[in-house]
């Protein structure tokens, strides 16, 4: 690693600092000893911190209460990080900060109550996990924050180092991770099975040392035995109405996350193409393939038909416009254990703007909302000619689309969204804060 990214990936910085180019709103650096000597490195854009806090001593500054969320895995405009928790905690009175490896987007007006700050960590996996922590301390450290928001595993240790000096931690569990290691088909069987009994055992001790936990579902949230723990439900927020579909216009069928085998990537082309339909069409995937292999084989498929449209990853405003134009949402995940137990966020999605839903056997939580209210039709989710049966079903039958559209938005309305979460949120925060001036009197 050459000189300048050593220096970059160890860096983060304030919108005070005197190497600011003001004029130029960015923030530039040079490696030791190089000043004037090459062109130096553009290390930050656009994304102030807040101006440094006092960062010795135990008495807190005067203002709103400081909160610093921390990611070096998740995007900064993650729907779970910023548009639901960061936002709920800034539009409750909180002085929200943002502190996510790598941002080179303009970030969006929707998130301009917090501030948004970048840090640099290696893009590899491995080198991220070597030396982003450590770069995730750094820049955590150059404000003093109240309470610290941690939400990748490998943040682990960087909570240890904050609890050692006698900051508040909340670690944030977005999902099973010894069941997830299971699924990491780039680790040998072995290494896998090592590494789920480690996390297994060591995942109780550390939540334990931390102030609190945030679980994204009670599964997950079973790993703490003992820890201060509140679940919070990943339910999206959608504030307006969904506007009447016409059965006339072209259908859309929208699938929208991450591309993946086990999340029935190459059923949904293969029964897209595999079905008959009557009236225009088109299949929507919106969403980004860390597997080179099958996204060659969606592109390849998209060539071959007109009607299916790959648009890699997109932005979270673009995304809630795919939603309200779409008619039929796909959730094919397969019943893995990191799984059958998960509360998938693009399912509720789909309700909440009133989509009818194609979605997977062997998922508890879906079954069950599916039962409750009638709002999904659920197929094995590797058989893609049962996904195209479904899909033509849905398709020609008008009548049945609506209905289905109509319970999910209902279920939605009523027990599925975001706003119950996020007043727990708030309130587990403040119980943070009274246990923290408790301890200091």
């Amino acid at each position: 690693m050459s000189p300048i990214r050593m220096h970059c990936v160890n860096f983060c910085c304030d919108w005070t600092d005197p190497r600011l180019n003001r004029e130029k709103r960015e923030l530039v650096s040079w490696p030791p000893g190089c000043r004037g000597k090459m062109k130096p490195k553009v290390l930050l854009q656009r994304y102030p911190l807040p101006r440094p806090g006092n960062v010795s001593g135990r008495q807190k500054p005067a203002g709103p209460v400081r909160v610093c969320h921390l990611t070096t895995v998740h995007p900064f405009d993650d729907s779970r990080i910023s548009h639901r928790e960061c936002l709920t905690l800034a539009r409750a009175g909180f002085d929200v900060t943002l502190l996510a490896a790598n941002v080179l987007a303009e970030p969006p007006e929707t998130l301009a109550p917090i501030h948004i700050a970048t840090f640099r960590v290696p893009r590899r996996r491995l080198f991220r996990m070597l030396f982003g922590g450590a770069a995730a301390l750094r820049a955590s450290l150059r404000t003093r924050y109240d309470i610290y928001h941690l939400h990748d595993p490998e943040l682990i240790p960087v909570g240890l180092v904050l609890r050692l000096l006698g900051r508040t931690v909340v670690y944030d569990a977005h999902e099973d991770l010894p069941d997830q290691i299971l699924q990491k088909k780039y680790l040998k069987r072995a290494v896998r099975r090592l590494f789920y009994l480690i996390s297994a055992t060591l995942l109780p001790a550390a939540g334990r040392c931390f102030t609190g936990i945030v679980a994204a579902t009670p599964k997950v949230g079973a790993r703490f035995v003992g820890a201060n723990l509140v679940v919070i439900r990943n339910y999206p927020d959608v504030p307006d109405e969904k506007p009447v579909q016409k059965p006339d216009e072209t259908i859309q069928i929208l699938y929208v996350g991450g591309l993946s085998e086990i999340r029935g990537a190459r059923e949904m082309v293969a029964a897209f193409r595999e079905a008959t339909f009557h009236r225009p069409v088109r299949l929507i995937l919106a969403g980004d393939c860390d597997d080179p292999k099958l996204q060659d084989e969606i592109e390849d498929a998209a060539r071959q038909h007109s009607q299916i449209s790959v648009l890699g990853r997109v932005e979270y405003d673009r995304v809630t416009e795919l939603l309200r134009e779409s008619h039929i949402g796909l959730c094919l995940l397969y019943p893995t254990p990191n799984h059958v137990d998960a509360l998938p966020v693009k399912f509720f999605e789909y309700l909440g703007y009133g989509l009818a839903v194609v979605a997977s056997t062997g998922l508890t939580e879906v079954e069950r909302v599916t039962k409750k209210w009638s709002c999904a039709m659920l197929v094995a989710p590797e058989s893609p000619r049962e996904i195209a049966e479904a899909l033509m079903k849905l398709v020609h039958d008008d009548a049945l689309r609506l209905r289905l559209a109509q319970n999910g938005r209902e279920a939605f309305l009523h027990d599925y969204n975001w706003t119950k979460e996020g007043a727990r949120l708030v309130k587990f925060y403040q119980s943070l804060l009274s246990e923290t001036d408790t301890e200091s009197v």
